[in-house]
């Protein structure tokens, strides 16, 4: 930094820093050296790619120029930025509702010091920022996208509200570990950036018979969750294809408690996450199925019960185990997809017996 005391002010000709990830701040400006006013500055700054947010809500970083005036209690920032980096995590707590620590002092003396020396810095905002093509990454509760846009930024460090729009340009969504494609998103910005916004997005998946669509609507706080699809269907048999690649009508009992379990959480706007679906995400595997095992002469009956989870290896190739809970047989099979309208099974067990099945399903 070279600078030079004249009046009572620290005149500041050039000062440069850099952060940790090699960003840099050049600037110039004046500093009044009067503890009554509460030393007044003035700064105009340019920077490059500098790091101006980062915690485990966000993080940006950013190139532009802009004027920071004010004192050591308050101040403001105006100026035009252009984003080289910005992050938000959805997975990050950023409710309002901490309580604050409450203190008790025995004298008067001590409570008048603790509040002057520890009075909040306050900062005020007003910032256009221009966000440009995959430079902006939201992130978290199923999404992982990447956005465009303006926005403007005002308020305080108590506060901040941004305004304006962005618009999602590529990005997926994970339901039930399936990736659907972000289609299109928009997200309106009018204040709070979490319970003032307002995001309206599409996402699809191509089962082959049919395509899904989830549709995400709301605040980024309360983002509401609907299915719809093409050939339309109702959102339960939708709900059946996503989760288990088949029809509402072939899903077994066990099957469809998850789905109604689901699909009321999701009615519901996002109840908690339910116990087949924790079930399934402690053992990483895609599906749970407890179902009688069928007899091999039409005849006879068989009250043998079978435990079977499944794991896509891919989109179209599952991978299933089963489990015979009587007889204590393991068999693996491999179900692919071959047509739409046409699977491959290949299954074998311990107990030395296999056999392949070449499955075909058409709906009338």
């Amino acid at each position: 930094m070279n600078a030079t005391f004249k009046d009572n002010a620290l005149l500041i000709e050039r000062f440069t820093a850099t952060d940790d990830n090699h960003g840099k701040i050049q600037g110039h400006g004046k500093v009044e050296l009067s503890l009554e006013k509460k030393f007044p500055f003035v700064l105009s700054v340019n920077t490059e790619q500098l790091e101006i947010v980062k915690s485990d809500l966000a993080t940006i970083s950013a190139t532009g120029k802009a004027s920071l005036f004010g004192t050591i209690e308050a101040a403001k920032i105006e100026g035009k930025i252009v984003a080289d980096h910005a992050q938000l995590n959805l997975t990050s707590d950023f409710s309002s509702d901490y309580q604050p620590l409450n203190f008790t002092f025995v004298n008067h003396e001590e409570a008048l010091a603790f509040s002057s020396v520890n009075k909040p810095f306050v900062l005020l905002f007003d910032l256009d920022v221009t966000l440009p093509e995959n430079k902006g990454k939201v992130s978290g509760r199923g999404l992982d996208s990447y956005w465009k846009g303006h926005l403007k930024v005002l308020g305080s460090t108590d506060g901040p509200l941004v305004y304006g729009d962005i618009s999602a340009t590529k990005g997926t969504f994970t339901f039930a570990n399936k990736k659907f494609d972000l289609t299109q998103g928009t997200l309106n910005c009018a204040g709070d950036v979490f319970s003032e916004s307002h995001l309206n997005g599409c996402a699809s998946y191509d089962m082959g018979e049919i395509r899904a669509f989830l549709m995400l609507r709301g605040s980024l706080n309360k983002p509401r969750i609907s299915f719809e699809s093409s050939p339309q269907l109702t959102q339960k048999e939708v709900l059946s294809w996503i989760l288990f690649n088949k029809p509402l009508a072939e899903i077994s009992p066990l099957e469809g408690l998850q789905l109604a379990t689901i699909a009321m959480n999701v009615k519901s706007k996002g109840g908690s996450m339910n116990a087949f679906e924790r079930l399934k995400r402690t053992l990483g595997v895609d599906q749970i199925d407890i179902s009688r095992a069928e007899s091999k002469n039409p005849e006879e009956m068989n009250d043998s019960v079978y435990v079977q989870v499944g794991k896509y290896i891919s989109k179209d190739v599952l991978m299933k185990l089963s489990k015979d809970v009587a007889n204590a047989v393991n068999r693996v099979a491999v179900e692919a997809k071959l047509h739409k309208n046409i699977s491959l099974q290949a299954e074998v067990g311990d107990d030395q017996e296999g056999q392949m099945s070449l499955m075909w399903k058409h709906d009338y």
